[in-house]
Parts: C-alpha cells; sequence; structure tokens
C-alpha cells in the first residue's frame, strides 16, 4: 500500500468514526426516548431491546445513515445493505466494531465473517416464521 493510499485510508476512517461517534450520541438520546415509551409495560426493558435489536438488524451495514436496507448480503442473505456502492465500502474495512475492541479482535471477526459469510444458516431454525 502505498504512503497515498495510507493517508486516505487514514482520512476514511477519521471520517467514519466522526459519523459514527454522532450516530451514536443521535441514538443514545433516541434509545433514551424509546424506553420510557415502554415505561407501562410489563418488561421495557426487553421489549424496548428487542424493537431496538430489529431495528438495527434493517439498518444499512455499511452505516450510512439508512434506516432501512433494501438489499441483502448475496452470500449471508442477512447483513443489509442500501446500495452496492455501500456494500463494496463495508467490505473494503470489513463490519464496523465499537472502538474499545482491539484490533486483533476486530480482524478475527472480520475474517470469521468473510470465511462463514453463507455456510451458516443466519436465523436458526427454531426462530423462524412458518
Amino acid at each position: 500500500m502505498t504512503e497515498e493510499q495510507k493517508e486516505s485510508l487514514d482520512r476514511w476512517r477519521s471520517d467514519f468514526a466522526e459519523k459514527s461517534a454522532e450516530r451514536k450520541k443521535k441514538q443514545k438520546a433516541e434509545d433514551d426516548k424509546e424506553l420510557e415509551a415502554f415505561a407501562g409495560t410489563e418488561m421495557p426493558d426487553v421489549e424496548c431491546g428487542m424493537q431496538r435489536y430489529w431495528k438495527q438488524e434493517l439498518r444499512c451495514r455499511a452505516d450510512c445513515g439508512v434506516e432501512k436496507g433494501k438489499f441483502n448480503c448475496s452470500r449471508c442473505k442477512r447483513t443489509r445493505y442500501c446500495s452496492v456502492e455501500c456494500q463494496k465500502e463495508d467490505w473494503k474495512v470489513g463490519p464496523p466494531f465499537p472502538p474499545d475492541l482491539t484490533k486483533k479482535t476486530a480482524d478475527h471477526l472480520t475474517q470469521y465473517h468473510k470465511t462463514y459469510c453463507g455456510t451458516e444458516e443466519p436465523v436458526p431454525k427454531q426462530y423462524r416464521q412458518p
């Protein structure tokens, strides 16, 4: 990799980190508001958590801000993207990881996804709707 390419990648990673931090801050405020909406239910944490999980599953994995990705990964059929461009961008660096993960762990998870994507059932049979 040339120095120019390294600098370009560093700039891209820096921009990506800034955008991710902004989205996380916004998401935290939205999450707190959502939790309040479930305050009168029997298990507010669980119900709100399930809603958040599925909302996250529908988002474009490339972290571009699109809430409902239109396309599934052609291999695993689970990961969602809003466009081919976002999928290509995502695969350049692998899946986005929280900043507290070590690089070794992130590399391991990226390699796992690239190796096994499409070879395992994305959703276990007992959890699929008939």
